[in-house]
Formats: C-alpha cells, sequence, structure tokens
C-alpha cells in the first residue's frame, strides 16, 4: 500500500468510529468526536501532500480537522472542505473515501439544523453503497434517513426507510451480524412509531427487536430493548408491565457496569413508581440513579432525577426537602440549557410554594414557566412537537389560570381575574395550533412570499438542531469557547428569525396571526369586541375547578364551576335527556 493511501485509510478509520452520527447517538453507544482527541489521530491536508495524496483527498483530511473542533464554525469549514473535495473528486479517487466523506458531510449539515440538506446528502450516500453493493452500509443509511425524516416529521418516509432496511436485512441474515443490524432498525422503527403516538406498533417491533438480539447474545441491545419496552408499556398506562421490563434491564446495565443506562433505567423505575402513586419506593430508586449521574458529570440526567425527587418529596408531605430538591435542579436545567426541563421544575416548584400558602411565590416561578412555554413554542418548527408536550403545557396552563382565580377570592379588586381570563384566551390560542397541526392543515397556505417560509422553516430546524447540540456540549466536558461558539451561533440565529417574522407579519398577516397570536386584553375585548347590547361568555374547564367569566363592557365578574368531569357529566345527561324522546318531555328531568 502506497504511503498516501495509508494516509487515507488512517483518516477512515477514525471516521469508522464516528461515521453513523445519528445511529451512535441514539443508541448512547459512542462518545463525541468533538473534544475527544480523535481528531488529532486525523492527518493533515499538509502531511497528506508531502505523501502525493489528491487535492480530492487532501480537502477531505482538512475536513476531519475542522470537523473535530466541535463548534459551528468548525462544522462550517468542514463543509465548505468537503464540498471542494467533492468537485476536485475524479474516477481514479478511492471509491470507497467518497460515501464515506457524504456521510460526514450529512451528519454536518444536521448539527447545523440543515436536515433538507442533510436528507438530500444521505440519499445520495445510499445510492453510491447501491452502486457498490454494500448492504451493511446501506442499511445504516437508511436508518440515518429514517432519524432525519422523522426530525422533519415526514413519518411515512421515516417508516419506508426502515422498511427498506428491513427487507435488505432480510437478504443477508445468514449471520448474527446482521440480525443485530435488524435489531436495530427495528428498534429505530419502534421509536418512530412511539412518535406518531401509536405505541401499540412500536410495542410489536420492540419485542421482535428483543427476540432476535437475545437470540444472538447481544446483551447490551438487550437492556436498551427492554427499555424501550418499559418506556412504551409506561405509555399505555400498564405501569406494572413497565416495572417488569425496568427490572429486567436493570441487572443488565449492571453486570455490563453501564452506569448511564443503569441511572436512567433506575430513574425509570422511580418515575413508574410515582405513577402508581408508590412515592417511598420510586424516592429509592431516584436516590440510587443521583449518584450515578454525579459520577458521569451527566447534569441534565441529574437534573431531571433531582425534579423528580422533589415530586416525590412533595407527594410525601416533605416540602423542605422538595424545595431543596427542586432548587438544587433548577441551576442544573439552566446550565445545560435544557429549556423545557427548566419549564417542567419551574412548574413543580409553583405547585410546592402553591401547597405552602406561598402564592406570590408560586405566580412567578409558573409565570417563568409559562414564558419559556411560549418561547418554545414559536421557535420550534411544529412537525418537531409531540402532543405529549402539549398535554404537559396544557396542564401547566390551567394551573396558572386556577392559581390567579385563587389569588383573586383572596384580593377581589386586584385584577387577577382579568390575567386569568388573558391566560384562558392564550391557552385557547396555542390549543388551537394543536388541533390544525394535528389535523394535517397547512397553516402556512397563502404565506407570501413562499421564500419566508422557506426561510422560517429552516431557521426553526436550525434553532432546534443547534439547542440540542448546545446541550451536548454543556452536558460533556468542553472548552469555554465551544460554549461561546454554540451560544453564539444560537442568538445569531433567533436574530434571524425574529427579522423573517417581522417580514412575515408585514406581508401575510393572517398567516401571523395564527402563528404568533397575541390574545385579546380585557380591556381590548371591552371596547373592540363588545358594545351596549353584548356580553362575553368564557369557560374554561379544570381538573379540580372550573372557571366562567362574564365580560360586559364596563365590568367582568367570574364564578367558579365545578370540575370537569362533573360538568362533562352534566352536559352528557342532558344530551340524552333532549334528544330522548321519552325524556324531552320531562322538565325535571331536563331541569
Amino acid at each position: 500500500m502506497l504511503p498516501g493511501q495509508r494516509l487515507i485509510r488512517a483518516a477512515l478509520l477514525v471516521g469508522v468510529l464516528y461515521f453513523y452520527l445519528p445511529i451512535a447517538k441514539m443508541n448512547g453507544k459512542m462518545p463525541l468526536f468533538e473534544g475527544s482527541g480523535l481528531a488529532t489521530l486525523v492527518p493533515n491536508s499538509r502531511q497528506a501532500a508531502a505523501h502525493g495524496v489528491s487535492p480530492a483527498c487532501q480537502a477531505f483530511l482538512e475536513g476531519m480537522q475542522r470537523y473535530g473542533e466541535g463548534t459551528p464554525e468548525g462544522w462550517r469549514g468542514a463543509i465548505e472542505q468537503w464540498e471542494t473535495a467533492l468537485q476536485h473528486w475524479n474516477d481514479g479517487e478511492d471509491c470507497t473515501v467518497k460515501p464515506v466523506l457524504l456521510t460526514f458531510l450529512a451528519t454536518a449539515r444536521a448539527n447545523l439544523g440543515e436536515l433538507d440538506a442533510a436528507l438530500a446528502t444521505y440519499q445520495q450516500t445510499l445510492q453510491l453503497y447501491r452502486e457498490q453493493n454494500d448492504r451493511h452500509s446501506q442499511v445504516l443509511t437508511l436508518r440515518a434517513i429514517a432519524e432525519i425524516e422523522t426530525k422533519l416529521g415526514k413519518y411515512q418516509g421515516a417508516i419506508n426507510a426502515t422498511q427498506d432496511a428491513i427487507a435488505l436485512c432480510e437478504e443477508v441474515c445468514r449471520d448474527g451480524g446482521y440480525r443485530q443490524v435488524k435489531a436495530d432498525v427495528l428498534n429505530t422503527m419502534g421509536l418512530i412509531f412511539a412518535k406518531l403516538g401509536d405505541p401499540d406498533r412500536a410495542l410489536l417491533r420492540y419485542q421482535e427487536a428483543l427476540e432476535i438480539v437475545r437470540e444472538v447474545g447481544n446483551v447490551p441491545g438487550e437492556a436498551a430493548t427492554l427499555n424501550n419496552l418499559g418506556n412504551v408499556e409506561a405509555d399505555l398506562g400498564d405501569y406494572t408491565k413497565a416495572l417488569e421490563y425496568y427490572n429486567l434491564a436493570l441487572p443488565v446495565a449492571q453486570k455490563l457496569s453501564e452506569r448511564r443506562r443503569e441511572a436512567a433505567t433506575l430513574n425509570n423505575i422511580g418515575f413508574t413508581y410515582t405513577q402508581q402513586q408508590n412515592d417511598a419506593q420510586a424516592l429509592e430508586h431516584y436516590e440510587r440513579a443521583l449518584p450515578l449521574w454525579r459520577e458521569l458529570g451527566d447534569r441534565s440526567g441529574e437534573a431531571t432525577t433531582l425534579t423528580n425527587i422533589g415530586v416525590a418529596r412533595a407527594n410525601l408531605g416533605d416540602s423542605a426537602k422538595a424545595l431543596e430538591a427542586y432548587n438544587q435542579a433548577l441551576p442544573l436545567r439552566q446550565a445545560v440549557r435544557d429549556r423545557r426541563g427548566e419549564a417542567t421544575t419551574l412548574y413543580r416548584l409553583a405547585q410546592l410554594e402553591r401547597d405552602r400558602d406561598n402564592k406570590a411565590e408560586a405566580l412567578t416561578r409558573i409565570k417563568a414557566a409559562i414564558d419559556i412555554i411560549e418561547s418554545l413554542r414559536t421557535n420550534v418548527s411544529s412537525e418537531e412537537l409531540r402532543t405529549s408536550f402539549f398535554a404537559s403545557v396544557q396542564e401547566q396552563y390551567e394551573f396558572y389560570i386556577d392559581l390567579l382565580m385563587q389569588l383573586h377570592r383572596q384580593q377581589p379588586d386586584a385584577g387577577y381575574d382579568a390575567q386569568a381570563l388573558n391566560a384562558s384566551e392564550r391557552a385557547r390560542a396555542r390549543a388551537l395550533l394543536e388541533v390544525l397541526a394535528q389535523s394535517g392543515t397547512d397553516i402556512r397556505q397563502g404565506v407570501n412570499p413562499q421564500e419566508l417560509r422557506n426561510q422560517e422553516r429552516r431557521l426553526q430546524q436550525q434553532i432546534s438542531a443547534l439547542a440540542q447540540q448546545q446541550v451536548e456540549i454543556l452536558n460533556s466536558n468542553h472548552t469555554p469557547e465551544q460554549a461561546q461558539a454554540i451560544e453564539t451561533e444560537l442568538q445569531t440565529r433567533f436574530e434571524e428569525l425574529d427579522l423573517v417574522r417581522g417580514e412575515l407579519r408585514a406581508s401575510s398577516p393572517n398567516y401571523a396571526a395564527l402563528t404568533q397570536p397575541q390574545p385579546l386584553t380585557l380591556p381590548e375585548i371591552q371596547e373592540r369586541v363588545l358594545d351596549g347590547e353584548t356580553i362575553l361568555f368564557e369557560y374554561f374547564l379544570g381538573k379540580e375547578r372550573s372557571y366562567l367569566w362574564v365580560v360586559e363592557t364596563d365590568r367582568l365578574t367570574s364564578y367558579e364551576l365545578p370540575p370537569k368531569a362533573e360538568i362533562e357529566a352534566a352536559v352528557t345527561n342532558f344530551r340524552q335527556t333532549i334528544t330522548s324522546p321519552r325524556k324531552r318531555t320531562d322538565l325535571t328531568a331536563i331541569a
């Protein structure tokens, strides 16, 4: 082998360690390339040139160096080098290197949130592997495509990719290796169905994957699949079955000394006990998980478990220790920029402060949580938001409204009832967007010009991907320069998004009104909607209490109503009564 070829092979060896980034991250099996020291093993372009390596391969190696910096600037530099390499590529180059280069190119684009470009690059890679009849790489690339399609909300495309991958596995499943690849793909398909809100189909894929990993003796794969099965059973509400799977996964993780998986499984067991209202057992498992997260330096996992400890402590009546746990979790959430997690911890703090009769402090906490939720709703593309997230959001709005009305009861002249009415309007606006998204309605239809719509979508994708990268960087060993670089990049994208939205508001006010709704305040309702002969009735149904607001041009009156379940039962009974020929004349029954 020529010296230049050895350099390329050395680069490829490092590349193989990090090729299939989406798969590696999804399984949690591989360390991040960025900052790991692997980049120093890649020969630089000067070494390559000294050994007669072609310009295309020199650019490839330079891109590897830039990619290893682990910053947005480094990823962009890598993309530039790899695009240069592609321009210089010729038939004399090693044909095995080009799809490797394209895989890295797709990964860098995905890191920057350029998901459409990443998808196109993966598809180009797939075609090359098909021409080379490299079925194993085809399967891995199809799995990466499925992940990108899922992030783009193209679930059918993601399912198609995993089905193609499984079909390839079936063709070559003569040995354990390919059987294991099939199990990996089945796990991916299960995750997609879980995100689609179809736990039954997810369960079938996980069960098939479990059979395979046990058959081929893949113990780490067994632990991962058992956890997936536990998660989906919990989603289905079968907590007993979920615990069975988690308790099978736990000793496997311990046997393998997989501390991260052990901590996650302990946390999952604790959370399931919480759902069963067995907080003492939950606490025992959370407190076993906590030192493992700290040993790993995983601040995100630590914050999640601390928040769960706070919930368990609060349920057990130990408000002081619950407060201590929440106050430890909150700065960790903020340090790793976990905005959704921060909103959750703030919400739990608000609940605790309300129960301690510190309603003013509770109001401060829930307002901060709602502000984060509003920010997340407008800064993340709707295709990536799951119904489960919105369900938790509605729960927080309900808490906010109920707290304001409790404060109104204590201070009738402080205007808390008007704030509650406004919060109800905001919750309704968010619920409308969720319904539109679930119905498949394209609320961007008619946006003019079309390029603004595309810019908004691209920027939302980039912000989502960069935010995820930021959490991962801040949650691992990183340099101050890496942290600052990702923060600067995010702020730049936010500023660009604000500018695009300003243009959208100017050119397409109807679209802006839907995606960025600004509910009317009480004075605006009284001045712009009502007249002397019109009254507005607005209600909000809550789990514990419901409310009715009666708005007139010169006054606001509010009433507390029974819980949602009681009202719905009364409505159902009334409907059945008036539609029954035998009962509708019975005024007593109707009353």
